[in-house]
């Protein structure tokens, strides 16, 4: 009977010890989701590399084997509670999103090589740098860059005849990072 007590506790702390040692997150590396190209959704752990080669590197929940994921690879990502939308192989962090988003560029891509097989071809990707913003219609798949050269240009097309965003935008001109709110706007527009 002792022998039976002994190893109950014996198998209970061993249980413990492996749940605990599976769910501590890797060094480096965020709890998140990943949505591949394919649709399909991935729960774990995420180290964005943004800066250096515009992918992340992602473990599942299940499994130690880490994967190195390109902008090309996934539609979306969530890291630590950011979301993110790829986009012709770039990574845009989503400042709000609806019909139409408003996104910051958070990678380069442009001029990175991607391999069909064994054939090399280089990414033609979105124009603009890290840190450029972008207004992006999930209907018509279109995506523009925000500036101060094409802001208004832009902001015609993009907000359309909504007044009240257009004015908003208008308003906060010099400072495109508050296009943030005209946008916000004219996603909760009256049903068209």
């Amino acid at each position: 009977m002792k022998f039976l007590k002994t190893f109950s506790i014996v198998v209970a702390l061993t249980t413990l010890f492996a749940t605990t040692v599976t769910a501590q997150t890797p060094e480096g590396y965020t709890a998140g989701t990943i949505t591949l190209s394919n649709g399909s959704t991935l729960n774990g752990y995420i180290k964005e590399n943004f800066k250096k080669s515009a992918c992340v590197s992602f473990t599942e929940n299940t499994t130690a084997k880490k994967k190195k994921y390109e902008g090309w690879d996934l539609t979306g990502a969530n890291i630590n509670g950011r979301e993110y939308i790829c986009i012709k192989g770039d990574f845009f962090s989503v400042l709000t999103g609806g019909e139409l988003y408003f996104l910051q560029k958070a990678t380069n891509a442009e001029g990175k090589i991607s391999y069909n097989g064994s054939d090399p071809t280089y990414i033609n990707a979105i124009e603009g740098k890290a840190g450029s913003y972008y207004l992006y219609n999930s209907k018509t798949l279109a995506i523009s860059i925000v500036d101060k050269s094409s802001y208004d240009q832009v902001v015609a097309s993009a907000l359309g005849t909504y007044q009240p965003a257009v004015q908003k935008a208008n308003e906060t001109k010099e400072d495109v990072a508050a296009l943030k709110t005209a946008v916000e706007l004219y996603n909760k527009r009256p049903a068209r």
